[in-house]
């Protein structure tokens, strides 16, 4: 096994690393998942050997020249792709490189912005209500298309829907726990109004 490039080799060496195409793979796939545009001749659909995962090549250049903490990984599956050209003090955890596994959907809440001053494109984070909207367009992307199947099974595998599915079962025990409660509480009170009912009934017999 090759030993992993330093980020110098891996990005003046790209060819090496990554095919480029002006179309995407899949038909259900035509866009970048970064920026959601079309692959096209202006934006042509970088492949990554490695891990097969496709971008469009203007987003991850500007994925990989950030200074993020996570430049060095796959925006998709966090495989690492190349390490620091100088690696920093493990102490210093400011300039720590993180590698653990993570579904990357937090690429979804990026977009391409272009400085007027400098004509230099750069990574920005979306606002709330922007990654809102964002989450709900492509959960209704997915469900439309029979992506979800897909979907699903990959965080499954990375762990994100087991862990998902365990914090809604127990919202779902509280929430049944507490509903019970109030219904429980409401019906005793109803017994209470009966009783005092009938025994008012009583009396002016």
């Amino acid at each position: 096994m090759s030993p992993t490039p330093t980020r110098t080799a891996f990005t003046s060496n790209l060819a090496h690393y990554a095919t480029f195409h002006s179309t995407g793979a899949n038909p259900d796939f035509p866009d970048c998942v970064i920026c959601t545009r079309p692959y096209g001749p202006k934006r042509k659909r970088l492949h990554l050997l490695d891990c097969e995962h496709d971008f469009c090549t203007p987003c991850f250049k500007t994925w990989i020249n950030s200074e993020q903490h996570a430049a060095n990984l796959c925006p998709m599956c966090r495989k690492v792709l190349f390490v620091p050209d100088h690696v920093p003090d493990d102490d210093n955890e400011e300039h720590s490189v993180s590698i653990g596994p993570s579904w990357a959907l937090m690429n979804s809440y990026w977009y391409l912005t272009r400085d007027a001053d400098s004509d230099t494109e750069r990574l920005e984070p979306l606002s709330w209500e922007e990654q809102v909207k964002r989450v709900r367009e492509v959960a209704a992307d997915i469900w439309d298309t029979g992506r979800w199947v897909w979907f699903f099974v990959r965080l499954w595998d990375l762990g994100e829907v087991k862990d998902l599915l365990k914090e809604a079962r127990r919202r779902r025990r509280s929430y049944a726990g507490s509903q019970y409660r109030r219904e429980l509480r409401h019906r005793r009170g109803l017994e209470r109004l009966r009783g005092d009912e009938y025994y008012v009934i009583e009396s002016q017999w």
